[in-house]
Order: structure tokens, then sequence, then C-alpha cells
């Protein structure tokens, strides 16, 4: 197995999980001009609708059909952030009601684009 290539053991946690942690092949600095620009991101971040408002952009795995307006599905040609679609999230701070950031982050977002 090569230096960049995954072991079994990975692709099946990956495949069960979703996801899958790769120590060391990510920088630091990396991380943090990641973790920077998100944030920035949502500060910048104007909902056209409030929190509560069915309408709201708000990522969810659940019920699609009722949770897939106009935000979400126009948001493949831009960089949107998502609420999280607790009632708690609608009470929360702004920077910590956001679920997501998307879709085309990694498109047109300069900082993001350069990872990808």
């Amino acid at each position: 197995m090569g230096a960049n290539e995954l072991s079994e053991d990975q692709v099946q946690f990956f495949r069960s999980n979703g996801y899958l942690v790769v120590p060391g092949s990510i920088s630091a600095e990396e991380c943090a001009a990641l973790r920077n620009r998100a944030h920035n991101l949502v500060e910048q971040f104007r909902p056209e609708h409030e929190r509560d408002d069915p309408d709201a952009p708000v990522f969810t795995t659940k019920n699609q059909e009722k949770h897939s307006n106009k935000a979400f599905l126009d948001s493949g040609y831009g960089v949107q952030c998502f609420f999280e679609e607790s009632e708690d999230a609608k009470r929360a701070p702004l920077s910590k009601s956001i679920n997501k950031i998307g879709h085309a982050l990694h498109d047109l977002d300069d900082v993001f684009k350069a990872f990808s």
C-alpha cells in the first residue's frame, strides 16, 4: 500500500460513517485558514428571512420535500449559509445557528478553492 492509499479498514470506516479522519493529511495552517474563512462567511451572512420563517434556508436530512425550499435548490450556484433546524438554533446567536455552508463553496471561494 502506497503513502496516498487508504487501508481496507479506512475504506470500511468511511463507508459506514460517511467521513474519515486522516491524521497529518492537512496542516494546522490549512485548517486555521479554512476555519477562519468559514467564520468570516458566517459573519458576513445576512439572511433574507428570519430563522423561524418557513422560507429560511435550513439544512436537514429529514423531510427533504418539506425543507427543500428555493434557497436550498438555488444554492448550487453560490455560497449559502443554512440554519440548523432545531428550535434552540432559532434562539442562538447567528454564529451558533449555522449548520452548513454550501454548496459551491469550493468552486467560488478562493480560500476553499485553493484547498480543494
